[in-house]
Formats: structure tokens, sequence, C-alpha cells
């Protein structure tokens, strides 16, 4: 089941539970539900507001108005107002409106869908680890210039382009290029043909994380790390996911990584996606190949 079944399926559930957390209760919650709600998605709010004229009508000197033209444009009046004061509580919550003033509850609809969601799915047990995997995957950077794969050695000669995506031979030696325009941490994860995701940098192949200004970042990293090279040892796609935040991110066990690899479970993907979306200046490189 994709994430936009679930989110048909969860919907009530989650916006119920998001009024909770933002404690909107009142009209403000009949305004919340009414307005994410993905029934309501091409709706305008006077549309939506009309359908519940007597409730956002309720203990208002307009309650009884036989004036049915003062009715619609007080309880419009009404939902529009406590509807900015929603987006107010959203914004303060995480939700990024990047200035906008206008239709500020579309970016605050895909906010809740793309990002609060899936951190609600995995709080009720509802996701796997290859689907927080995705969520990386799907909102990363892809452009080669940030990161580049190069196969080295004298019995290869290199990447090969088949069938529109990038092939090396097996056991080919690689080696992995950054390309970083700002100071801050990396973090570097490979998901291996078996499923296995492993912790590249910081590493024995990678010991350092923290790098300067415009720096050209190439993996292993030798010196000082005794590794000249990864060997492309397991047939099929592999993917690499590079993180790189501002801040050094507060997990010991990457730390722990640098001495000894650790299996990267579903709790350490969710706790990066969940830093790594509280990090608003995060950037996210993505790179993926067959070995063949």
């Amino acid at each position: 089941m994709n994430l936009a079944t679930r989110y048909q399926k969860y919907e009530e559930e989650f916006l119920k539970a998001m009024a909770t957390r933002f404690s909107l209760t009142g009209k403000n919650y009949l305004i919340f539900i009414a307005r994410f709600e993905e029934k309501n998605a091409d709706s305008s709010n006077q549309a939506i507001a009309e359908c519940y004229t007597t409730e956002l009508l309720e203990h208002t000197k307009y309650q009884e108005s036989e004036d049915e033209g003062i009715r619609k444009k007080e309880s419009n009046r009404i939902f529009n107002q406590q509807l900015s004061a929603i987006c107010k509580t959203l914004e303060k919550a995480g939700c990024n409106f990047n200035g906008d003033k206008k239709g500020r509850w579309i970016l605050a609809k895909k906010w809740l869908r793309e990002e609060v969601f899936p951190q609600w799915l995995q709080e009720n047990h509802l996701v796997t680890r290859e689907q927080v995997w995705q969520h990386f995957s799907k909102k990363a950077d892809r452009r080669s210039e940030n990161i580049e794969l190069e196969v080295v050695g004298d019995t290869h000669l290199g990447l090969i382009h088949k069938e529109s995506r990038w092939d090396v031979p097996f056991k080919s030696n690689l080696r992995f290029k950054l390309n970083l325009d700002s100071m801050g941490h990396l973090i570097l994860l490979e998901k291996a043909p078996s499923g296995e995701i492993c912790c590249v940098c910081p590493s024995t192949y990678a010991p350092k994380s923290q790098f300067t200004e415009n720096a050209q970042i190439m993996l292993p990293q030798s010196p000082p790390s005794p590794y000249p090279c990864f060997t492309a040892n397991e047939r099929g796609k592999e993917e690499i996911l590079a993180i790189f935040t501002p801040k050094k991110p507060p997990f010991d066990w990457l730390d722990k990584n640098r001495q000894k690899f650790i299996q990267f479970e579903k709790g350490h993907l969710v706790a990066l996606w969940q830093y790594v979306q509280a990090e608003s200046e995060s950037q996210m490189f993505y790179l993926e190949y067959w070995v063949s």
C-alpha cells in the first residue's frame, strides 16, 4: 500500500489526531477538519463556510438572524479569521510558508500530508523501514553535480550507461565524490541490493564528517581510512543517500559507527527523518546505480 493510499485510508484518524496535537477545539476543530479534508480540496473557503453556517454562528449575535446574506458573510469572516489563526499554529509547529500570505492553507495541507503524516504513521507503527527510506529518496536532490560515482582501477572502463541507468561491473572498485557549498556535517548511507542499510560516513571508511564551505569530499577518506576504495561485491541496485546538516546530529550511534558498523534499523531512519525535517537548511543528495 503506497503513501497516497494510506493517507486515503487513515485521513480521518490522522486529522483528528492532529487537531488534538495542536490543541484545536470548538470551531477551530471543525474548520481544521473541514478545510484539510481531501474531499474539500477543490472547495473555496466560502463554500465550506456556508456548509457550516449554523455551527460557525453559534454563540454569536448573528445566530438568530433572518438575513441569509448577513449570516453567510459573517460565517465566511469567522472561517477565514480562524483558519488564519490555525495556520499560525501550524507555522509554529514547523510548517514553512516562505513568506506567503495567501493560500497558506494549501502549503499547510501539503506539509501535513507529505511531512507530518509519514511521521504520524511511524508513531502508530504503520510504516516499514523501506517506506521511510522512500521518503528520503523522493525528497533528495538527484542532480549529478552534487554526488558522483567513480569506478577506479586498471581492469574496468568505468560507468556504463545502459537502458537509462548507470551500471558498474561486479567486483569493481568504487569511490564517491560529493560537492558541498556550505559548512556542516555529513551522513552518507548505503542501501545494498539485499536491503541492508549501513552508514558509510561517519565510519571506518570515512571517520571525518564535519566539513568547511565549498568542500570536495572523496569517499573513502584514505588517509586516514586504511581503505582506498569500496568494492561492488553484491549484484543489483545500490542506493546512496547523502544528508548534510548545518548542526551535528545528536545521535550517539553515529559516533559509535566510526569504530564499528551498526545495522541501520527503522528507528535510526525515523530519527534521521524527523531531525532533517526540523532542520530547514539540511540538504539531501541521492544516487543509484546497478552492479551487474
